[in-house]
């Protein structure tokens, strides 16, 4: 069995921050110029980018005083230095790490990691997924989030409440991905049986886990 990991965003367990001190729409942005049809694609859409088009300074608007190991950047994927060992130990130099500096925007409080130390500059990374899999079975799977499959082949479920099953033949070999047209603009990932066993060893924290079954 693989599994699909996601954040607690919406009840406000999860760390979260912008690219501007301040809550305005630019802040909302990973990219440094504004580009709407790029920005889509960062951390979930199987698009690389260069460092410099990257943002390098982002602020944490919620009151957390340690980051997890996963937690919300401009609606992307940060991470711990951690969470890229275990995908890297996997899937080496298959994804994008960007290293980031995240500061409070109206406070010099040191911000911590989930061991107490200070954040330092090694420590906390974008996150971007270059590997997209269609592999959702929806003849196979089932709940009240699931949607037809639309004949473009987008299709659309709930990473919390649809019972998912994946091909294992597509997914053979692979250890994080995402889809493209199988609820593309969703916020998670599928994982394999051994990065997630990775990341359960590691003790990592910041998102929840639901099994998905294989066919």
């Amino acid at each position: 069995m693989a599994a699909l990991i996601f954040r607690s965003v919406a009840d406000g367990r999860v760390p979260y921050c912008l690219g501007l001190p301040r809550d305005v729409p630019d802040a909302h942005r990973v990219l440094v110029e504004r580009d709407e049809l790029r920005e889509m694609r960062f951390s979930y859409g199987g698009m690389p980018f260069l460092p410099d088009e990257v943002r390098s300074e982002f602020y944490l608007h919620s009151a957390h005083k340690a980051l997890t190991d996963t937690f919300s950047v401009c609606a992307c994927w940060g991470c711990s230095a951690a969470f890229r060992a275990e995908v890297e130990r996997l899937e080496p130099g298959v994804h994008q790490f960007f290293p980031i500096r995240i500061t409070r925007p109206r406070s010099k409080k040191p911000i911590l990691r989930r061991d107490g130390q200070e954040v330092g500059p090694d420590d906390v990374f974008l996150f971007n997924c270059l590997q997209l899999v269609d592999a959702v079975l929806p003849e196979l799977s089932s709940g009240p989030g699931l949607m037809p499959p639309h004949p473009s082949g987008l299709l659309g479920f709930s990473v919390r409440t649809d019972d998912i099953c994946v091909s294992r033949s597509a997914i053979a070999g692979r250890h994080i991905w995402h889809g493209d047209f199988h609820n593309r603009s969703g916020a998670y990932f599928f994982v394999s049986d051994e990065l997630l066993a990775g990341f359960r060893r590691a003790g990592l924290k910041g998102f929840e886990v639901r099994p998905v079954r294989e066919a």
